[in-house]
């Protein structure tokens, strides 16, 4: 249950209810200026300042939930990686899996994977080893990408650790697009998980 919603639609049936109220004391108010006719004449019920505090207060409590249903998931979906380092060394496969919590028509998940070896900043790496385009919905799913003849020999030589690296990227951008991570950012990636593991 989304509690923020709950909170935000029971803030306006308050300002509602508070409204009602409010328009039937100034129907009473008015009925009784019939006998008086020198009281001075109530405000319309619209403008009386406890109906202008509630329904104030109501649309503040819809902000947060506005706020973080449709504008922040626009941004970034909530993204977890599950695991990395699974490998096929018949296949030269490489996996990620990934979960989201929301879907998102307009961006894609995208991983690399590369052997770092610290001559120079990790996002100007530009043997990358890059998975498919992967749609961002609902649940888990496994990524698999396969490397090359070089991440090979680089491996069969003693280099064991692989990095791993989950990118969200705009669903105009494509695997060729870039080739390294930095290029990757500039148009448009995200980082939204990694790791490090075999093979």
């Amino acid at each position: 249950m989304d509690y923020q919603l709950f909170i935000a639609v029971l803030a306006v049936a308050i300002a509602g209810y508070t409204a009602h109220l409010q328009r039937e004391q100034i129907k009473i108010m008015k009925a009784g200026q019939e006998s008086l006719p020198g009281l001075p004449r109530p405000a319309p019920w619209w403008r009386m300042s406890p109906v202008i505090a509630v329904f104030a207060l109501a649309l503040l409590t819809w902000v947060p939930w506005v706020w973080a249903t449709w504008i922040t998931p626009m941004s970034q979906p909530q993204v977890a990686v599950a695991s990395w380092g699974l490998y096929d060394l018949t296949n030269r496969q490489l996996q990620m899996t990934v979960a989201s919590a929301r879907a998102n028509k307009d961006q894609k998940f995208l991983a690399v994977a590369f052997h770092y070896k610290g001559e120079v900043d990790f996002e100007d790496v530009s043997e990358l080893q890059k998975s498919a385009l992967y749609d961002v919905r609902v649940g888990a799913q496994v990524m698999i990408f396969r490397y090359d003849e070089k991440f090979a020999a680089e491996w069969a030589s003693g280099i064991k650790t692989t990095s791993y690296i989950l990118l969200i990227v705009p669903s105009t951008v494509r695997p060729e697009d870039f080739s390294t991570i930095r290029q990757a950012l500039s148009k448009g990636a995200k980082i939204v998980g990694g790791g490090s593991g075999p093979p």
